[in-house]
């Protein structure tokens, strides 16, 4: 999947062009596409738009466990990603290794990024009573702490 972020600015910038451009030669020079192009080409932008845009609306959450326990730590991650999935949240990053940019962190055995929908699809997945047993097996493994970033 290409890089959306990356891709809009220029894209959006293309579709612009294709606006202003009415005549068989671009403003700039270059040829145009026929119109039922142009039309595809709009709709493409506008989807692409449309993801890129929703991209702005995803929330994040550190979590940083001290692992104590391996074994509860082991048995959280055959079930932490569909308990995620239940609220819309997904792992996007996970690693034990890390490199201090600045200051003196603790640095933690497991540090790990999440993204959700949505700030209340994050608080919903953190309180919900039928997932209660696989927070206990992760805060089982060590310390667990899991700050939600805006």
């Amino acid at each position: 999947m290409p890089d959306v972020a990356s891709t809009y600015p220029q894209s959006w910038k293309a579709l612009e062009k294709t606006r202003r451009c009415k005549a068989s030669k671009c403003c700039c020079g270059e040829p145009t596409a026929p119109l039922g192009k142009k039309l595809s080409f709009a709709v493409s932008v506008a989807i692409l738009r449309n993801t890129y845009d929703k991209d702005f609306n995803v929330i994040y959450a550190y979590v940083k466990i001290t692992v104590t326990v391996p074994s509860a730590l082991a048995q959280y991650r055959e079930v932490a990603e569909q308990a995620l999935a239940k609220h819309g949240g997904k792992v996007v990053s996970v690693s034990s290794e890390f490199t201090v940019l600045d200051g003196s962190p603790d640095e933690p055995d497991v540090g790990a990024v999440l993204s959700f929908p949505d700030r209340t699809s994050a608080i919903k997945w953190a309180s919900d009573p039928e997932l209660k047993d696989i927070h206990e097996m992760r805060r089982s493994a060590g310390g667990s702490d899991i700050l939600l970033l805006g």
